[in-house]
């Protein structure tokens, strides 16, 4: 069994490294199933047809986010004259992959809209965006931006805009209100990526800005994370549930540009869990950009109007991932080794 090297690359054939800032130093498994090699790869690997589109509108202007936005709203059959990447975009979005069952669009994600708003936004705002923050070369994407650390009510509402757009009976049909602000959201990530690029952002260090790797955390820190947090609250969900619920969510990652060797096999917990893990492997401990914006969101979070019982099952994740715990939080003698 071949061994990873201290850089992240195989030490018996010195394939390409883990960029120097995408290693968990707690965290070590054998190269024997080209896993590590997946990371490497996709460490590596932005969006190519959101990028190509985000060209295409800068290049043609205001005639392409015109034909953009009318095809998102009645699709590519009634356009003319479509510039190739938004032709392909648009053709790629519309075209339902085998493996989704319409009725689940329809339906939407049935077992997310069982679950009280209280407790939506409280497992949405603490469990999924604590989770993505606490990764530091997502936390220095979105510092980047110059807007959550500072505008972090506004930031949360635009998140929590699109999440019930998305997730609504229908709202990822063709032309539907989830649909298009999905496809609008990949296009940001586009747009953030070529920015930190042409600022000189060093790929060696953190791979590329809003990589695959990345968005498949963040995937994961909006289905898995908030609905095992859910889980150990309490609430019950069948296997039936969780299967739609993964494959709902697949078909929201298919419209996100990313890629469905992360997604494709997921149906439940223990998988989602496994990708989870091995996502891990590329992320650093918390830094300084993470705790900013966790402060941040904090700052905005409802937490006085929450029954008490929340705070237990997220006393463990302040503590795991070093990032500042609000009082409410806090158990008698607790220690913490951050860096």
């Amino acid at each position: 069994m071949k061994t990873t090297d201290p850089d992240g690359g195989d030490s018996t054939k010195g394939s390409p490294a883990l960029p120097s800032r995408r290693k968990n130093p707690n965290v070590t498994f054998a190269r024997d199933d080209g896993k590590i090699d997946l990371l490497v790869r996709m460490l590596r690997q932005g969006d190519p047809l959101a990028d190509a589109v985000d060209e295409e509108l800068q290049t043609h202007g205001v005639e392409a986010r015109q034909a953009l936005e009318a095809g998102l709203r009645n699709g590519l059959a009634t356009l003319h004259d479509v510039p190739a990447a938004i032709a392909a975009l648009l053709r790629e979005a519309e075209t339902l992959p085998a493996w989704v069952a319409p009725e689940i669009l329809q339906r939407g994600a049935a077992a997310n809209l069982s679950i009280e708003p209280l407790w939506r936004q409280i497992s949405s705002n603490l469990a999924a965006l604590l989770r993505t923050y606490s990764s530091p070369s997502i936390a220095r994407v979105l510092v980047g931006t110059g807007r959550l650390a500072t505008m972090a009510a506004h930031r949360v509402r635009e998140t929590g805009t699109w999440a019930i757009a998305a997730t609504l009976p229908g709202g990822l049909t063709r032309g539907g209100p989830g649909y298009i602000a999905t496809i609008q959201v990949r296009l940001l990530h586009a747009r953030v990526r070529r920015t930190n690029l042409r600022r000189g952002w060093d790929m060696e260090t953190w791979g590329v800005p809003i990589n695959q790797v990345d968005l498949a955390r963040t995937w994961l820190d909006f289905n898995y994370v908030p609905f095992r947090a859910l889980t150990d609250l309490g609430f019950d969900f069948t296997a039936k549930e969780l299967q739609e619920l993964y494959q709902f969510w697949g078909y929201l990652g298919y419209l996100l540009g990313i890629d469905p060797i992360f997604y494709r096999d997921i149906r439940d917990h223990t998988r989602a869990e496994e990708l989870l893990d091995l996502i891990e492997t590329t992320n650093e401990p918390p830094d300084e950009n993470s705790r900013a914006l966790v402060a941040a969101l904090l700052d905005v979070t409802p937490r006085r109007r929450s029954p008490p019982t929340w705070s237990t099952p997220w006393h463990g994740l302040f503590t795991a991932t070093c990032l500042p715990m609000p009082s409410e939080f806090a158990e008698p003698n607790t220690r913490t080794s951050c860096r």
